[in-house]
């Protein structure tokens, strides 16, 4: 998927198309693409597990690059706002040495989340807006958890105990 958005600064009246924004999405790996010409950055985004669990840590994962050499832009800061859409849900202020700035963030709820990260260095300031689909319960790794619980436990111990119980019934000695 790929959008562009053409930012126009106006000058005496007259619009000049300056910067050029564009987001891809990778769903073979999960990476999210913000290449910003503009302010020569490209930010990758990715998040772990690949599936959010709710109520369970999901690691945001931010990669800045110079657009034109590749190279790790170092010592940024990052201000990363979470929200659903209706209400900002975190905002976070993450310095990173090495160019990888990340967060912990759990999922309240299912459905779409934005996460908007603002990029500052002394070569940049870029702005970028990912989205994370976090699944309803059913589908997430949590509930194939409690499926393997109620698999490999629940079931075989209430089979015993039912075993056990219809074993006494038919072993009481009969009335004579």
């Amino acid at each position: 998927m790929l959008n562009l958005i053409v930012n126009d600064d106006i000058v005496g009246g007259l619009i000049f198309p300056t910067t050029v924004f564009s987001q891809t999405i990778d769903n073979n790996n999960n990476t999210q693409l913000w290449v910003d010409r503009g302010n020569n950055a490209r930010i990758m985004f990715t998040y772990d597990p690949r599936s959010p669990v709710i109520g369970s840590p999901t690691g945001l994962l931010f990669n800045v690059q110079d657009l034109r050499t590749g190279d790790q832009i170092k010592n940024i800061h990052a201000r990363i706002i979470i929200t659903n859409g209706q209400k900002i849900l975190k905002i976070a202020d993450v310095t990173s040495s090495n160019g990888d700035p990340s967060i912990n963030f759990a999922f309240p709820d299912s459905g779409p989340y934005q996460i908007i990260a603002k990029i500052d260095s002394k070569d940049i300031a870029a702005l970028s807006s990912f989205k994370v689909l976090v699944p309803p319960q059913a589908l997430s790794t949590g509930f194939k958890s409690f499926g393997m619980l109620m698999l490999y436990y629940v079931t075989p111990i209430t089979s015993f105990a039912a075993g056990i119980a219809v074993y006494l019934v038919y072993k009481r000695p009969q009335d004579k």
